[in-house]
């Protein structure tokens, strides 16, 4: 199925498909490819076209194919190989839902497992060459401070030292 793939289309140089940079929106649209992908070809076959394509982009853009060909499948009975085998065994037992009921179902809680995530996976922007909170920039500094869920800030490259966090403030008297 790779081969298929990347023989028909994405061999000659399939990097200008995947949304460049770590931001928000461009780690989004790398998820929605993903989940995409996975729905036409099979979630472990566009994981594997994408993942090398993702890897120069950091471990940002990493999660966000894995996070795309993880929550996208359930759109469709040919977005997984589980779902498919389920969908075998459910027949063989005379049960199962049709096409027309699973995609339905899948367009009505896919969106809304994204929605309830418990864990949000950013790419931090702002300083780079040292830790601490005030070396968050604009965009992760909102995320963090107004998300409803825990938020993992991701660095786009090694992240600096631990000693470059700066110490705490002094206390007032009192």
């Amino acid at each position: 199925m790779v081969k298929a793939v990347t023989e028909n289309g994405l061999g000659a140089d399939p990097g200008h498909l995947v949304p460049a940079g770590i931001s928000l929106p461009a780690l989004l649209a790398t998820a929605a490819l993903a989940a995409g992908l996975a729905n036409l070809i099979n979630n472990l076959p566009a994981l594997l076209v994408l993942l090398p394509l993702a890897g120069s982009s950091g471990p940002g853009a990493v999660l966000a194919v894995l996070i795309g060909v993880n929550i996208g499948p359930n759109l469709t009975y040919t977005g997984s190989l589980a779902t498919l085998l389920w969908r075998r065994v459910l027949r063989q037992h005379g049960s199962g839902p049709s096409l027309r009921e699973f995609t339905v179902l899948g367009l009505l809680t896919v969106p809304a497992a994204a929605a309830d995530a418990d864990l949000l996976i950013v790419a931090r922007d702002g300083d780079r060459s040292r830790l601490g909170p005030k070396s968050l920039g604009k965009a992760a500094r909102f995320i963090v401070d107004h998300a409803p869920c825990m938020v993992l800030l991701v660095w786009p490259q090694t992240a600096p030292d631990i000693a470059t966090i700066p110490p705490p403030p002094p206390k007032p008297p009192g």
